[in-house]
């Protein structure tokens, strides 16, 4: 480098400096400086001056204006600023100015002297060589350009770097592209709405010479250049910042439609951030929150140490987890999973902590209910009828639900209903009289008939509802196998919720088990008496007529007697009697499978055949169908016929048979005496009933008279009446013992009635 370097500096102490540092770097040049403009002008004019640099100091030096009047007279002069304190501002400035580069004085001298040597041996590669230091001294690319072509007049060499050429071929680009992320605009017109409005800033997608996309915020000014109108664009890449950018978006719609409740604090514990779930869990809005400090959600269970570990956990820099309880705006509590973790920087200093909060109130509500159904199960175990199931089940319910309408309808097979075995207080006050369901009625029956469960949100839209116009919006109806229906209802419409259901689904599951548990013990219980009754029967109405028989033999070897050969034979009579009883006792003890509509009238009169009655009528009342075993029902009758007739007569001595039988009729052929017995088949609104005109049954003997064994005639097997308790039970009827009209004894059967 040859010629003359001027420096135009205000501060003396920087002058001094700057002329050694440029004199030491720039060894074959001669460095001076001057002290003002003026002075500068005058060195120009009276000698060639290789390069200028002129300091730049608001209050002192203005460079801007030294330049627009350097520009004037001496356009070609390669003239660096060197400012105190430098900005992008400036350096547009500087450059719409005419200057040829821009090193701040925090460069240094060092980088002052390069820019200084290349913008004097190095003006040829730029098309104004007066500029190409100011541009190559900025970050950011820029490209300067000619409006009406967008042709590019000058660029600087972080142009270059972004588009990956060299930099003659990087001059020969031009602006004019479509602007993928600008819809349909095009540099061109960017370039005109900066000329005609100042500046435009808009964000690009740019693309290599290799092919590889970038994005970049490109900065469109108008600037003066030698008198006419240039746009300079400088271009910003930040493909990092939209990445980061995208992520954090990305991070926060993922927060938001996150199902926790989430929220961001300061070191602090200042609330920064809520997602949206924490204002639907707490009841607190964005505007509240933020601010705050978790404090706002403390519920007073925990207490001080408890929060202090947490504290002291995170600001350890560890994650802290547990279950806490928190408050929402309303008051009410709820039981969440909370985690919070700390957030570092690049440093590894805590900026911020990130708190998730799992709300596990419904989890920590049905383990306190799985727990409840637990101990309820242990005490159904205790009871011995479906009946006090049914009344400890609707107890258990209402601490186990917040739905205080339940009840427990049972099947009754001698009715064909379902009828109610328990009902919940609420449900009582709630309705007057509680329904009974008849086959093929309203929803109770369907869940029973087809084993499905069935849930309403309104059960006032269901087709087959009972009561259309009924107070119960919300229901659940769930089959207890053979033995009934659960309800649970509520006059709220959708009241429950998936906790309930599985909770309810596992009460009816145990309590099915234990509505099987109670009929495989009663039918244990049933099958147990009838083996104690065939041993007593065994052991001693056996043993009594044998030993009789055994005696008497022994007594006519000796005697040689007949009257005690009939005594034996007798006796051995009375020994095949027992036995048949025993065997049709057992016979009558089975379960009835299949049952089929019979004839009360028809049964009865056949029953009648195979009596020996004399002087005893029958009367048939009973022109009705039942559901029925035809032979078992035959069995009844008879054994019920022979017992008014073994008990009923008032003279025993009494033999002439009347077998006389008239149906739907009151009266009979006259009997034979005023010793005779009349027996009555009837018609009862649920059932059916025999009757008889005897002595009648005192009451101190009624409760025996079913026993087996129990009988006060001499000959008798105690089995008879036994037998009809039996076979009334295998129907799953019920047997009532009462006086009849005329004072006799009356036998009341509770049926499935036909028609």
């Amino acid at each position: 480098m040859t010629g003359q370097i001027c420096c135009l500096v205000s501060e003396p102490s920087v002058q001094r400096a700057l002329v050694e540092s440029l004199t030491e770097r720039l060894t074959d040049r001669s460095v001076t400086a001057v002290s003002s403009p003026a002075q500068l002008h005058s060195r120009l004019e009276a000698a060639p001056i290789d390069g200028v640099v002129v300091g730049h100091d608001e209050s002192d030096l203005d460079a801007v204006a030294v330049l627009e009047r350097l520009r004037d007279r001496h356009p070609a002069v390669p003239v660096v600023v060197f400012p105190r304190d430098g900005s992008e501002a400036l350096a547009s400035a500087v450059l719409g100015a005419g200057g040829t580069d821009y090193v701040r004085r925090v460069d240094g001298y060092e980088t002052l002297a390069a820019r200084l040597e290349r913008a004097v041996d190095d003006t040829d590669v730029h098309a104004d060589p007066d500029c190409c230091a100011v541009l190559d001294s900025l970050d950011d690319a820029v490209i300067i350009s000619e409006p009406s072509s967008c042709t590019a007049t000058d660029i600087n060499e972080r142009v270059c770097e972004f588009v990956g050429c060299h930099f003659q071929d990087a001059r020969r680009c031009t602006l004019d592209t479509p602007d993928a992320a600008s819809g349909d605009r095009t540099v061109q017109s960017i370039v005109d709405r900066t000329l005609e409005d100042g500046a435009q800033q808009v964000e690009w997608q740019c693309q290599t010479t290799d092919g590889d996309e970038f994005w970049a915020e490109l900065t469109f000014e108008r600037v003066l250049r030698d008198g006419a109108p240039n746009v300079v664009a400088i271009c910003r890449d930040i493909s990092t910042y939209k990445r980061r950018r995208h992520r954090l978006r990305r991070f926060q719609r993922a927060l938001e439609q996150a199902g926790h409740s989430i929220y961001i604090m300061a070191p602090d514990g200042t609330i920064q951030y809520v997602n949206s779930a924490f204002e639907a869990n707490t009841g607190y809005s964005a505007d509240e929150a933020v601010g705050a400090t978790p404090q706002l959600l403390t519920s007073g269970v925990h207490g001080p140490a408890f929060y202090r570990d947490l504290w002291d956990t995170i600001h350890a820099g560890d994650v802290w987890n547990d279950q806490i309880v928190t408050r929402r705006k309303n008051g009410t509590e709820y039981t969440a999973n909370q985690t919070i973790a700390p957030i570092t920087d690049e440093d590894g200093d805590i900026v911020n902590f990130v708190a998730v909060n799992a709300d596990i109130s419904d989890q920590k509500r049905r383990e306190a209910q799985f727990r409840q159904l637990h101990h309820a199960v242990r005490e159904w175990i205790e009871a011995t009828t479906r009946e006090d199931v049914a009344t400890r089940t609707i107890a258990h319910l209402e601490e186990l639900l917040e739905h205080e309408l339940t009840a427990v309808f049972l099947h009754d097979p001698a009715s064909a209903q379902l009828r109610p075995a328990a009902v919940s207080a609420a449900a009582d006050e709630l309705f007057e009289t509680h329904p009974r369901f008849d086959e093929d009625e309203g929803i109770a029956w369907r869940v029973f008939e087809t084993g499905s469960e069935a849930m309403y949100d309104d059960v006032r839209r269901a087709a087959d509802a009972y009561n259309p116009e009924t107070p119960i919006r919300s229901e659940i109806v769930l089959p207890l196998g053979d033995h009934g229906v659960l309800f649970v209802a509520s006059q709220t419409v959708a009241a429950f919720d998936e906790t309930d259901h599985t909770v309810l689904r596992i009460v009816a599951s145990s309590l099915e088990a234990t509505f099987d548990r109670i009929c495989r013990e009663q039918t244990l219980e049933q099958q147990r008496d009838r083996f104690e009754k065939f041993a007593h029967v065994v052991s001693h109405d056996l043993r009594n007529p044998l030993t009789v028989a055994i005696g008497e033999l022994e007594r006519a070897r000796e005697t040689t007697n007949d009257e005690a050969f009939d005594h034996v034979v007798q006796a051995h009579e009375r020994i095949a009697n027992i036995i048949d009883d025993l065997l049709l006792l057992a016979r009558e003890g089975r379960a009835i499978d299949d049952r089929q509509p019979v004839s009360l009238a028809d049964v009865a009169s056949n029953a009648w055949d195979t009596v020996d009655a004399a002087g005893v009528s029958l009367e048939l009342a009973c022109d009705r169908r039942v559901l029925a075993d035809p032979g078992r029902l035959q069995q009844l009758f008879e054994n019920l016929f022979r017992n008014s007739v073994e008990h009923g007569l008032v003279r025993p001595d009494s033999h002439t048979r009347q077998d006389a039988v008239k149906c739907d009729s009151t009266h009979s052929r006259p009997p034979a005496d005023d010793t005779a017995l009349t027996i009555r088949v009837g018609l009862t609104d649920d059932g059916f009933y025999v009757a008889d005109t005897g002595v009648g049954i005192p009451d101190a003997e009624r409760e025996r008279i079913l026993e087996t064994g129990y009988t006060t005639a001499d000959d008798g097997t105690g089995l008879g009446l036994s037998i009809v308790q039996t076979i009334v039970d295998s129907h799953g009827w019920s047997l009532e013992i009462t006086d009849s009209e005329a004072g006799g004894a009356r036998f009341e059967i509770r049926s499935d009635v036909v028609d």
